[in-house]
């Protein structure tokens, strides 16, 4: 079995924390019995993988189940993916769908190594990503990439909004994070969706663990009709003290 010692690029929690997710669950798809031992370094992650796949086929995992996801919401409007990708200036849900099935074919096509693009702790440095100009090659990150900024960020009022761009291997394997280990709560609205998101932090643990992890987060994802109580008045959308209750709920106890 072949030994990596990986870090996380440096993009911050939450987007370093769905990397080292969507890498995680990547790797385990493509060799279950790989030992994996992760732990978090400072707002960075260490992940010590031991594995017989080859890296070629990790990256496949993950540009095979963004392919999929991506498909299920074209053909259905439904599913985890289609709620979570937000309304963008300019861009709806369809072609947003279509970015990320590029960047899924992209990462495949250029052949791109996980062991050797996150040996050092510097890929985001190099490759440039963050708050620059677009690269070519590079999108913008359409996911929360701070838990209090999005994929813009103004630097004063009079400024632009300055684009979030990242390489196609950190974007691939961010939302197969997202997608596999995170748990979603869309509240339906009236003339909108909000969607409220929980992810595990793996501080430390092995595979047993993330595996136990993927299954309580990945697997819970709910649509939840914003309504009144007993049909009076208007309904509440669930506070976000109440999103850890509802990722260890299920069935019927979402809907009293």
């Amino acid at each position: 079995m072949e030994r990596a010692d990986l870090i996380t690029p440096g993009h911050s929690p939450p987007l370093d924390t769905l990397i080292a997710l969507g890498l995680s669950v990547s790797v385990l798809n493509a060799d279950p019995e790989a030992e994996i031992r992760i732990g978090k370094e400072g707002n960075r992650y260490r992940v010590h993988v031991q594995t017989s796949a080859d890296w070629l086929e990790v990256v496949h995992n993950a540009s095979e189940m963004l392919r999929l996801e991506v498909e299920y919401a074209n053909l259905t409007n439904s599913g985890k993916l289609w709620h979570v990708l937000l309304p963008q200036p300019r861009q709806t849900r369809s072609q947003q769908a279509r970015s990320l099935r590029l960047v899924a074919d992209t990462v495949e096509e250029q052949g791109v190594n996980p062991r050797d693009e996150y040996s050092r702790p510097d890929h985001a440095l190099l490759r440039r990503e963050g708050r620059f100009s677009r690269r070519k090659g590079y999108g913008v990150a359409y996911l929360q990439v701070a838990p209090w900024a999005g994929k813009y960020i103004a630097e004063s009022y009079s400024s632009r909004p300055i684009a979030y761009v990242t390489c196609p291997l950190c974007t691939c394997l961010a939302w197969t994070g997202l997608l596999a280990a995170t748990a979603t709560i869309a509240v339906r609205e009236e003339r909108s969706v909000r969607v409220l998101y929980a992810a595990p932090d793996p501080i430390s643990g092995g595979e047993v663990d993330l595996a136990l992890l993927l299954t309580i987060f990945g697997e819970k994802s709910e649509l939840l009709e914003r309504r009144g109580y007993r049909g009076e008045g208007e309904g509440q959308c669930p506070s976000l003290l109440a999103v850890p209750l509802l990722v260890l709920a299920s069935g019927e106890t979402l809907y009293p």
